[in-house]
């Protein structure tokens, strides 16, 4: 069952932030080398590096698509729905029936004082996990060839569509309760 749009086709190569940004394509990401890298193009781009005129705004017209690129992909729900969109897409799937049990209960959990710090704690356990399962299928989607991409890369796809919608859901209880 489906709940949104089919994500099937690729990003094309001048709205790819990863490329934008020279920076290989990955979901576990660190803010540290997406800083630098933004930090090198901004140096490079900055228009009072240019003589006024067509150059200058030239400079600053890329130099906000690099500012954009990086604020898309400092948010890791973002950048995975960017990867997957790069990787071919996926439709998004509803989430599943035990996790929206899981999210409800900790939901009423964090309305009881006495309760919340465990729902809190077990969220953000749930949220690593998710983050963990997000990286091992990243990874493994991002490794292989063009050829194999295409049977098992559909499986890993509909895989990371699923978890996308699961860490949405997540974050969203989590950032409501207080965490």
């Amino acid at each position: 069952m489906t709940s949104g749009p089919s994500r099937q086709s690729r990003v094309h190569p001048e709205d790819n932030p990863f490329a934008l940004l020279r920076l290989a394509p990955r979901w576990d990401l660190a803010e540290s080398d997406l800083r630098a890298a933004n930090l090198r193009l901004a140096v490079r781009l900055h228009p009072d590096r240019f003589a006024p005129g067509s150059a200058s705004e030239a400079a600053a017209a890329e130099l906000a698509r690099v500012n954009e690129a990086a604020a898309l992909l400092i948010d890791p729900l973002r950048r995975a729905q960017i990867l997957l969109a790069l990787t071919g897409g996926a439709p998004t799937p509803a989430p599943t029936t035990e996790f929206l049990g899981r999210i409800l209960g900790w939901r009423d959990e964090l309305q009881d004082p006495a309760q919340a710090e465990a729902a809190r704690a077990a969220g953000r356990a749930e949220l690593t996990a998710i983050g963990r399962g997000l990286d091992a299928a990243f990874a493994a989607l991002l490794g292989l060839e063009e050829s194999a991409a295409a049977s098992t890369g559909t499986e890993l796809r509909a895989q990371v569509a699923a978890l996308i919608v699961h860490w949405k859901y997540l974050r969203r209880m989590l950032d409501e309760g207080g965490v």
